[in-house]
């Protein structure tokens, strides 16, 4: 009898005992565990199976791991256009009020003029007056021009055609 508890001991009790220590090794992190098959009966298959889900495991998570700093990669890319976006944004407004006050000045002017105020002005200097204002008005589109086109880069809409050219 004792003979067979310890040969019972050996081929059952041990293995089961080192499974439960590799759990515990597991449980605190220690991914890089494995359990050496020494048989090829249910405990041996219970074991190649405990490694093969402890492989799964430490596959899983270094990929969790790669999928981590892919994601960090991309959400600071976001975060550099979102900063580039909104510079431009603002550059973009501060350049638009560039053209606008002398065009609305010199409207203001010339409508003032017409209006009987004491404004005297010869012809040539009303055309020079109207030519400030349609240069402004069409730098003023030009720009608009401009923004829409870097919408449409961002958007994808923007579409090229390719010609052959000398």
């Amino acid at each position: 009898i004792l003979v067979l508890i310890l040969y019972l001991v050996t081929r059952i009790l041990r293995p089961i005992s080192v499974l439960t220590q590799a759990t515990r090794e597991i449980k605190k992190g220690n991914l890089s565990y494995h359990v050496e098959h020494k048989s090829d009966d249910e405990l041996g298959e219970l074991t190649d199976s405990f490694n093969s889900m402890i492989n799964s495991i430490r596959t899983y998570i270094e990929e969790q791991r790669r999928l981590s700093e892919e994601l960090k990669t991309a959400n600071q890319e976001i975060q550099q256009r979102e900063r580039m976006k909104d510079e431009f944004i603002n550059v973009a407004a501060h350049e638009m009020r560039t053209p606008v006050q002398p065009i609305l000045g010199l409207s203001e002017l010339l409508k003032s003029k017409g209006h009987g105020n004491k404004v005297a002005m010869t012809d040539r200097e009303e055309d020079k007056l109207l030519d400030m204002i349609i240069s402004n008005a069409k730098r003023l589109l030009l720009l608009q021009e401009n923004i829409l086109g870097v919408s449409r880069l961002e958007n994808k809409l923007l579409k090229l055609n390719k010609e052959e050219c000398d």
